[in-house]
């Protein structure tokens, strides 16, 4: 009966992940910069000319490049979508002021990685009033066609360290104020953000949730957990500091089937080492993250705190979600760890759900 209820709960929460992430493309992110100088805003957003695309048809010829003449036109296009999209209001001493009035500069094509789609870059300005010392965004940027879409929003105000923070569809609003900027720092705000990233990302989720259902011992999931932590940091870092690239679209394939044989494998009755397929598949989710979050950290001047702090956020977030998961096992089970009728039943809706995200995602590509 324990065994029955704790596999329900767990059906429903693989298949509330699924119907969230439908309908949204694995990697659906973007990164926000706000530059204030005195009176002068600096607003630029870049992500994938898909991401874009999806929101305002501006590959007119669908040869995933904008050429000249498309540039032009998407300036307009495009200025038109964020004003509709992503509100701006000035601060001054708490008070919320008349959003700020976006003007487009230009559109650029600012990265095109090797197998990846080319991203490009939107720049806007707008005029700030006297003595303002904050900013209040709400954002609702492409979040019609991927609800799960995530925006890497930072802010620099004049010479003082810069706020970063993770703007998404339940979390679509950030205050700023420059008076508040010694209280939050660069490594807490992507601190926030590992662990919002991890706690979001259901396939990796879904990685540490059949490591989990196949650990027989609290050791043996310990040296599991500092395998894959270890390197999914290493892809990460070489990624950010461009030591190596590889293209995003393979990758999340791979993320998938590496879910998948990890679950098949599971079922297997005999005991089995898990170390090695959490730090050979580590590397691959790694670049996962890289591909999620790269070009934010490789745009950020104090990369190495960055870095750590975003780390750091994505092992805190794997070990709640492992400290949730062997709580739920002893709440609902006889044990912290799973029976064998748990591992096989979990680790084959896993399984599945796995080759399904692989399958749609070699068709996305």
């Amino acid at each position: 009966m324990a065994d029955a209820r704790l596999i329900l709960l767990l059906c429903l929460g693989l298949l509330c992940g699924e119907l969230r992430a439908a309908g949204s493309h694995p990697d659906s992110v973007s990164s926000t910069r706000i530059t204030v100088a005195g009176e002068r805003l600096e607003l630029r957003i870049r992500t994938e000319l898909r991401t874009w695309h999806e929101a305002v048809a501006v590959d007119a010829d669908l040869s995933g490049t904008l050429e000249q003449g498309e540039l032009a036109a998407a300036r307009q296009q495009l200025a038109a979508y964020v004003r509709a999209h992503l509100e701006l209001q000035p601060v001054r001493d708490g008070e919320r002021l008349a959003a700020a009035v976006l003007e487009p500069q230009q559109v650029e094509e600012v990265q095109r990685p090797r197998g990846s789609y080319p991203i490009y870059e939107l720049a806007l300005v707008a005029a700030l009033p006297l003595s303002c010392n904050g900013l209040f965004l709400n954002s609702s940027l492409f979040e019609v066609e991927n609800p799960l879409h995530r925006d890497q929003c930072t802010v620099q105000w004049g010479s003082l360290p810069p706020v970063t923070r993770l703007v998404w569809a339940e979390d679509p609003s950030f205050l700023f104020r420059a008076d508040d900027v010694e209280s939050s720092s660069l490594f807490g705000g992507y601190l926030r953000s590992g662990v919002e990233h991890i706690l979001l990302g259901y396939d990796h989720l879904a990685f540490v949730l059949v490591l989990l259902v196949a650990s027989r011992r609290l050791r043996q999931l310990g040296w599991v957990s500092l395998a894959f932590t270890l390197s999914h940091s290493l892809t990460l870092a070489a990624s950010t500091f461009g030591w190596v690239s590889v293209p995003s679209r393979p990758v999340e394939v791979v993320i998938a089937l590496t879910v998948a044989w990890v679950a098949l494998w599971n079922l297997r009755e005999r005991e089995r080492r898990l170390w090695p397929e959490a730090l050979g598949f580590g590397l691959v989710h790694g670049f996962g993250f890289a591909g999620a979050i790269g070009g934010t950290l490789a745009a950020e001047p104090e990369k190495l705190t960055a870095l750590l702090g975003f780390n750091l956020g994505v092992e805190l977030g794997q070990l709640a979600a492992l400290g949730a998961g062997l709580l739920l096992l002893r709440l609902l089970g006889r044990s912290w760890f799973a029976t064998a009728r748990v591992r096989i039943v979990v680790s084959s809706l896993v399984a599945a759900l796995a080759l399904y995200w692989a399958f749609s995602r070699v068709l996305e590509a």
